[in-house]
């Protein structure tokens, strides 16, 4: 971290970091492992906006007393009712107190972006709302007009998480997506957005011996706006900035698309992500909040390959948040609870 840089306070949204202080440190340090999210590690003075945990009422049960949970009898006193937030030194923390995990609450205003903004540089003819690629010299290449202004709409963010997913480029402009060779439906959908958002026709290659169906096009302008958003390398690939600041629909679109590409949904009623990018999956736990969704979230070592892969599970009623009626049991296991502007997130060990 660096001054200037942007971190999430409490309120869900972003603050500027004003000033950096370090200084040496002998000590212990305090490893803490939350139910859902990763495991972080803090030293014993720190301090952490928590709740300290009460027991279940009913019968000596050791069971910790929350407001969503379904054990609750006639006789249950709602001890949760006394519970109150305050900032507690990590040595002070205990398993099963409560942690508040803020939702993120940032928004922008933007309604489209311009495709010349990442392609500084470069020589372009622009026609009020079409560009190209362009030189006056002779026997060099002109490009085809296509849409400058993009829209950011449901059928763009839901493009992007079929990108995000499935999708590659490089520096000459070839981009593509890679299916599965029975996602033929799929493929049809990906060339159909292309078109209308771009203007711009996709063709698709199945490869039924590689058992693939890839989705391609050609066009530098907009995989100059591919590479900068999202970054290269799967392991590096990353959330834009823009998506992360969308409005509910248009992440609920992103990630019903991205789940269809790197996820999917078990017979008991889970969606899953795996990822091998480390930044995606620490940004999916903000995003999703957006959306009142707390993940589970684990880091895992693919076996033979000996990289690291991140699996995101988002299980329960939550599951309702991204698409309606797909939760069908009436149980619901959850740990912890929520109000508008928290996760309170049990402690699962120190």
């Amino acid at each position: 971290l660096e001054e200037n840089n942007l971190v999430i306070g409490k309120k869900g949204q972003y603050q500027k970091i004003l000033k950096i202080f370090k200084r040496n440190y002998d000590g212990d340090v305090i490893k803490i492992y939350p139910n859902y999210l990763f495991p972080f590690s803090l030293t014993p003075e720190h301090r952490v906006l928590a709740i300290k945990k009460e027991f279940c009422s009913w019968k000596n049960r050791i069971i910790i007393c929350r407001p969503n949970c379904q054990e609750q009898k006639y006789g249950c006193q709602k001890n949760y009712k006394n519970y109150e937030t305050e900032w507690i030194h990590t040595n002070e923390l205990e398993k099963g107190d409560f942690l508040l995990f803020p939702k993120f609450r940032e928004y922008s205003n933007v309604k489209n972006i311009d495709l010349s903004k990442f392609n500084q540089g470069k020589n372009l003819e622009i026609k009020k709302d079409k560009i190209r690629t362009f030189s006056k010299l002779k026997g060099t290449f002109k490009g085809k007009f296509i849409n400058r202004f993009i829209k950011l709409s449901d059928e763009f963010f839901e493009l992007c998480g079929w990108y995000l997913a499935e999708g590659s480029c490089d520096k000459r402009g070839d981009i593509r997506f890679s299916l599965g060779y029975k996602e033929e439906k799929e493929a049809e959908r990906i060339k159909k957005l292309i078109k209308q958002l771009f203007s711009v026709e996709a063709k698709i290659f199945p490869s039924f011996d590689k058992g693939i169906r890839t989705i391609r096009f050609n066009s530098v302008l907009i995989a100059n706006f591919f590479r900068e958003n999202f970054d290269k390398k799967s392991t590096i690939k990353k959330i834009p900035y823009f998506i992360m600041l969308a409005n509910p629909d248009n992440i609920k679109s992103f990630i019903k698309a991205y789940i269809k590409g790197d996820g999917y949904l078990s017979k008991n009623n889970i969606y899953t992500i795996v990822t091998s990018s480390k930044n995606i999956a620490y940004q999916l736990i903000l995003l999703l909040s957006k959306i009142n969704i707390l993940p589970s979230v684990g880091k895992y070592e693919n076996k033979g390959l000996g990289n690291i892969i991140y699996r995101i599970a988002i299980y329960g009623k939550q599951i309702d948040n991204i698409e309606k009626d797909t939760h069908n049991t009436k149980t619901n296991h959850q740990r912890f609870f929520e109000d508008e502007n928290f996760f309170y997130i049990p402690i699962k060990k120190l």
